[in-house]
């Protein structure tokens, strides 16, 4: 069922998935590169991700000629010492300026705590290749966790990222990854796997390979230095004229214990809202353990959510709009969910919150000047309140995907079997 205009990521994890890759450069079709970028980081347990033998990363493939670049292996944050943390967080800087995301690069100590805390709805396999003086690549494989409230509508649905520096490229390292990629995705069932596309030379790669384009999404920034702050207020003004009975209503890091069992009902209505446009997906199934979850994730990063929803007379949970703000970032924050219900449409209710929370951030949070969402492309309502506030883009991505039998057959096929 499709409710009303919406945006954002999965309370700021996405995953569903957010990312943005390039398969290779130009002339190197066969060694896949992707670039990416990923609001859900994940704790690695060995028990989650099996051993993934380094000894067989590369196994059946040809050694590429002249350079013998490191073979990949597991980076467990768990128990990864402050050397090899120093060096990962080396190379996710240089990766944030090669890929020119458009997103400020986060604090080391956050990214730590988002690596290492679990999280109730998946499972990530990280792997790098590390020479033990600089780390040149990185892959993310997510998979859906066994036993989560959403799993069985997910289940063998995965999504992986992987980036090679500039300097380290056309030198076999992503086809290195292949093996241990199709050794994941088998031991997790998988039936399709899925990857993004951003630039021209990303889409020829992953199309090369065999992946096909399935959705685009567009990421934007809003600068509040260039809002026209006067629009904004008779966006707000307007919203209790046309919509008189309903009223807002205010929570930091969601509502009151109590009310979570009716706020992740509506919540998980609205989110599976989102267009995913072609893409194979399943239920996005938020609940309270989740939410709890979020709120000790928040607390344990100096982050809060803002939220403001809208209640019927009734009492009835009709549309909402959360903001997400970390301490060590004051002057960014990230719009998660904005939803409104198809019962609600018609009274500009998503232009009322919108406006609420930007005059709210401008009142308690006079530090934020960025405020960074995306939106599928097809999202023409969402995009539309988005232009007419001031929103800029800043980069694209394209979901791709292929069934895992192709998936298998191609990773064959680059191995000369």
């Amino acid at each position: 069922m499709r409710v009303g205009p919406v945006e954002g990521s999965l309370s700021g994890r996405q995953p569903v998935r957010d990312l943005s890759s390039s398969f290779c450069q130009p002339g190197d079709q066969t060694d896949p590169d992707p670039k990416s970028d990923s609001h859900d980081k994940v704790r690695l347990t060995a028990t989650d991700q099996g051993q993934v033998a380094a000894s067989n990363f590369g196994r059946r493939y040809r050694e590429p000629p002249l350079t013998t670049p490191p073979l990949p292996t597991r980076f467990d944050p768990i128990t990864a010492t402050r050397e090899e943390w120093s060096r990962y967080h080396a190379f996710r800087r240089q990766r944030q300026v090669e890929a020119g995301e458009g997103e400020p690069i986060g604090p080391d100590r956050l990214s730590e705590i988002e690596l290492i805390r679990g999280d109730t709805e998946s499972i990530t396999d990280v792997l790098w290749t590390d020479d033990g003086s600089e780390v040149t690549s990185v892959v993310m494989f997510w998979s859906p966790r066994p036993g989560a409230a959403g799993y069985e509508s997910n289940r063998g649905i995965l999504w992986f990222e992987l980036f090679v520096l500039d300097a380290h490229r056309h030198k076999g390292i992503a086809r290195s990854y292949l093996p241990a990629l199709l050794e994941i995705a088998e031991r997790n069932e998988g039936k399709v796997i899925g990857v993004s596309a951003e630039d021209a030379d990303g889409h020829a790669a992953v199309a090369a390979f065999g992946f096909a384009k399935k959705s685009d999404e567009i990421y934007s920034v809003l600068d509040l230095t260039g809002v026209d702050w006067q629009e904004v207020e008779r966006w707000a003004a307007d919203g209790p004229r046309r919509s008189p009975d309903r009223r807002l209503q205010w929570y930091t890091n969601w509502p009151p214990e109590e009310d979570w069992p009716e706020y992740a009902r509506v919540a998980s209505e609205l989110f599976n809202s989102v267009p995913f446009d072609d893409e194979e997906h399943g239920d996005i199934v938020i609940t309270p353990a989740k939410l709890r979850e979020l709120k000790h994730r928040m607390a344990a990063t100096d982050g809060r959510v803002l939220g403001l929803v809208v209640r019927e007379p009734d009492e009835r949970l009709v549309a909402l709009t959360e903001m997400a703000l970390w301490d060590e970032l004051p002057e960014h924050a990230w719009q998660w969910l904005t939803a409104v219900h198809r019962s609600a449409q018609g009274n500009r209710i998503g232009r009322w919150i919108k406006a609420a929370m930007l005059l709210h951030l401008r009142e308690n949070h006079p530090l934020v000047r960025w405020i960074y969402t995306g939106n599928a492309t097809s999202n023409a309502a969402m995009r539309k309140i988005n232009f007419d506030l001031g929103f800029q883009p800043y980069r694209t991505s394209s979901g791709c995907q292929m069934p895992m039998a192709d998936f298998v057959a191609a990773v064959a096929q680059r191995a000369g079997r």
